[in-house]
């Protein structure tokens, strides 16, 4: 009898099991879209469909792509205004998507649109009296109760029917807003010192909570970006924070379900200085924080700490600044933003790899790398100073090794290493020595 109630728990336990092993994430990728100009991601959100709904910012229009499941396009829309537009937040509704954009670099736009994109309504809320919500890459759309919206800014809230008509407004220097387990609002401000407030659905003020942990009294100031529910009840929360004698820095915090601190810290990696700070942050599948950030260098970067903020690693992909982290339903991870001029997104998994080999950054690279890329030559140029084993190969954008034009032993020199690949595009190499390990990117034009 033991014998078979062993058998029965083992059979039990794979069971419960394999629906894990076939959750995991089928591919990893990194993508950019755009053309000539600028192009900018400000948020992304899974659909349904398990593929992707962005919204951002094209030749100075609002822009809206939908994706599949593996970052290739299925459709794309722009929504010109008569200066600068851009789409600050989207969410998937019935039917459709919800839209949170600026436009002409003005008025609050609020867009329901079809599956397609199509219109179906829009409404503006001018942000002169009463509507001074004010918008920004922190802004954020919740689909709530009754098939209202919430729409945050940095000055006020609205939330509004189901067709965009104002039920209330509540004033204050308001951030990014989430909706907890009980359906109530939790923001945090961003004044002197930070504080998180909890609200209903119908304007309440639930409570304050002040997290003045670093809060100097004569200078200091707090800028919040992004703020999420954690598995236990509580709150995580990024941004930045300028202190009296202390340069713009990460903060992330962390408090409880009644708003208490649980813990709070700053400048997460001390091998850089802190230009912006903490610009989106989500809880890990295993416990920890995952973030984005704007630092000194200007590459798109990731930071994982452990469950008490603790930083575990940073990790690098290339000029520009990720806006917004998201989660997976096949327990990877996404971040959308700019990457030289473009915008991208990128599936990766819990060590922050995309398919192509980037490394664990523990110190900045060199600035005067011992590699470049001549264009119009199709060559890479080498310049090895002292004799040593070098690898050097290259991806395609889906993460694929193209090449490995070099595999072995240099002495000291300078190379020609002629790379003319047969399609035109975006390329990555990946440069190992004893003395460097360097990820870039590079285009091929033929």
């Amino acid at each position: 009898m033991k014998l078979i109630s062993l058998a029965k728990i083992i059979i039990f336990i794979t069971l419960l099991t394999f629906p894990v092993l076939l959750s995991a994430y089928d591919s990893l990728w990194i993508k950019t879209y755009g053309g000539t100009g600028t192009d900018i991601a400000y948020a992304v959100k899974q659909t349904s469909d398990s593929g992707y709904i962005v919204t951002g910012c094209k030749a100075n229009s609002l822009w809206l792509l939908k994706l599949d499941r593996y970052g290739d396009t299925l459709w794309t829309r722009t929504y010109p205004g008569q200066s600068i537009s851009k789409g600050y937040d989207v969410i998937e509704i019935d039917d459709g998507y919800a839209v949170l954009a600026v436009k002409d670099a003005e008025d609050a736009w609020m867009l329901i649109l079809d599956e397609y994109g199509d219109t179906v309504w829009t409404n503006f809320y001018n942000l002169s009296f009463p509507y001074n919500i004010g918008l920004n890459h922190s802004s954020s759309i919740i689909h709530g109760l009754n098939n209202s919206f919430l729409l945050a800014g940095y000055e006020d809230v609205i939330l509004v029917d189901s067709i965009g008509d104002s039920i209330w407004i509540l004033g204050g220097n308001y951030g990014s807003v989430c909706i907890n387990q009980d359906s109530n609002y939790i923001n945090s401000h961003y004044m002197d010192c930070l504080f998180i407030r909890k609200f209903s659905y119908d304007s309440t003020i639930l409570w304050d909570k002040f997290l003045v942990e670093w809060n100097m009294g004569f200078f200091s100031h707090f800028y919040h970006n992004s703020i999420k529910e954690t598995h236990d009840g509580g709150f995580i929360m990024t941004g930045s924070w300028e202190g009296y004698h202390n340069p713009v820095c990460i903060y992330l915090v962390k408090a409880d379900s009644a708003g208490d601190l649980v813990f709070g810290t700053y400048k997460i990696n001390t091998n850089y200085s802190i230009s912006e700070g903490g610009m989106s942050v989500i809880e890990t599948y295993e416990g920890g924080y995952l973030l984005t950030a704007k630092i000194v260098s200007g590459e798109v970067c990731l930071y994982k700490t452990d469950s008490t903020g603790d930083s575990l690693w940073l990790r690098e992909y290339g000029q520009g600044l990720g806006y917004c982290l998201e989660k997976t339903n096949d327990s990877a991870y996404v971040l959308v933003g700019i990457l030289e001029g473009d915008l991208f997104i990128m599936k990766f998994d819990s060590l922050g790899n995309t398919g192509v080999e980037e490394p664990i950054i523990s110190n900045p690279s060199p600035s005067n790398s011992i590699l470049t890329y001549n264009q119009t030559e199709r060559t890479f140029y080498l310049t090895v100073n002292t004799e040593s084993p070098i690898s050097l190969k290259i991806y395609d954008l889906q993460g694929r090794l193209v090449d490995i034009p070099i595999s072995g032993t240099l002495s000291s020199g300078t190379y020609q290493i002629p790379f003319r690949s047969e399609r035109s595009g975006i390329y990555f190499y990946h440069l190992e020595s004893d003395y460097i390990t360097e990820t870039g990117k590079f285009m091929v034009v033929r």
